[in-house]
């Protein structure tokens, strides 16, 4: 059930993004709105937000300022998956549509980290494959990367929540990044350049 109505959303959501649904941004979740759930948060040090620059959610985020708590990994912001209030029979859950070129290869970077205990989890999304993550800990930032391949000329990037979903405290995250993978005609004309370069300057020291 839980699949299904994460593909219909999905779907939904494609449905609606424009042809050219512009490039990936705010992956360290620096920019936040002016605008802010009411009646949560502190100021200052965390809130929570309906949507961020870039980013879509299911029920609301939370963001963290000022190395509150745990020290961000980049800048000065990150982002509590688990948030606060929305509807309990959905999970915590961020996403973000952004050009793709069809057929070309995506590295997907990110941080995360656990807050309260090491059973925390969650799941990384590209549109409909996805990994779950279980081995983030308490005290340390840990680095995951996994590579996609765009099968259209957008695609959607999701960190959905796979812990209970009254659970509001845990599965934090940072310095989130889409990279495209040269393709290997790319990485050979590359190193031939380097290698004429490294030829041209040798022929100049001896002259």
């Amino acid at each position: 059930m839980r699949r299904t109505k994460f593909i219909i959303g999905l779907l939904l959501a494609l449905a609606s993004a424009t042809a050219s649904a512009g490039p990936f941004i705010n992956g360290s979740f620096e920019m936040v709105p002016d605008e802010r759930v009411a009646g949560v948060g502190s100021y200052g040090r965390w809130h929570i937000y309906n949507s961020l620059p870039g980013w879509e959610t299911s029920r609301g985020t939370e963001i963290w300022f000022n190395n509150f708590i745990v020290p961000a990994k980049d800048g000065n912001n990150l982002l509590e998956l688990n948030a606060h209030g929305g509807d309990p029979s959905d999970p915590f859950r961020i996403y973000q549509s952004f050009d793709t070129d069809v057929g070309a290869m995506y590295e997907v970077s990110f941080w995360a980290r656990a807050r309260r205990d090491n059973n925390e989890k969650f799941a990384v999304q590209w549109d409909d494959i996805e990994h779950v993550i279980t081995s983030h800990q308490r005290g340390i930032w840990k680095q995951f990367v996994y590579k996609f391949t765009a099968t259209d000329t957008y695609s959607m990037l999701g960190f959905e929540s796979r812990d209970g979903r009254r659970d509001t405290t845990g599965n934090l995250l940072d310095m989130v990044s889409v990279t495209r993978v040269p393709e290997p005609g790319t990485l050979a004309l590359l190193a031939l350049g380097l290698i004429g370069l490294v030829l041209t300057r040798r022929r100049s020291a001896r002259r």
